[in-house]
């Protein structure tokens, strides 16, 4: 049984240094996107993930990243990664009717929009102001 404790205690050691290590990543990461730096901000954030696979925000993240880069097919594989881990977020919903759009299905992404506005109501303001899909200027 105390073997049993030691092995607990180590791998919540290791797992509180790998997010430590993943924060650290995810910072740089952010700043890059701040600074436009899209490329730079995608290498850090998938540092982030390689250390810790299991938090939303990191993919929910890079997706908008990939959005940015024009990476449609992989927003689609964040989001959906991220609404596994979180399936309340609205924002990786939104990038991916966004990413959709993007791939040319437009009836789908605004038939998606609308099921986000049943499924969110709350936030319906949020989700028509996203949803213009202005590539220059989404967020």
């Amino acid at each position: 049984m105390k073997q049993v404790e030691i092995d607990a205690k180590k791998r919540t050691e290791q797992r509180i240094e790998r997010q430590k290590v993943a924060d650290k990543y995810r910072t740089i990461g952010q700043k890059a996107f701040d600074n436009k730096e899209y490329e730079k901000a995608l290498v850090e954030y998938d540092k982030a993930i390689a250390e810790v696979r299991d938090q939303p925000i990191l993919y929910t993240n890079r997706a908008l990243i990939l959005l940015r880069l024009g990476l449609y097919d992989q927003v689609l594989s964040d989001c959906e990664k991220s609404i596994r881990l979180d399936k309340d977020n609205l924002y990786p919903h939104l990038y991916m009717a966004h990413a959709i759009h993007c791939l040319g299905d437009v009836d789908e992404a605004q038939e998606y929009i609308e099921e986000l506005k049943v499924k969110y109501p709350e936030k319906v303001k949020v989700i028509d102001t996203y949803a213009h899909f202005n590539d220059d200027e989404f967020s």
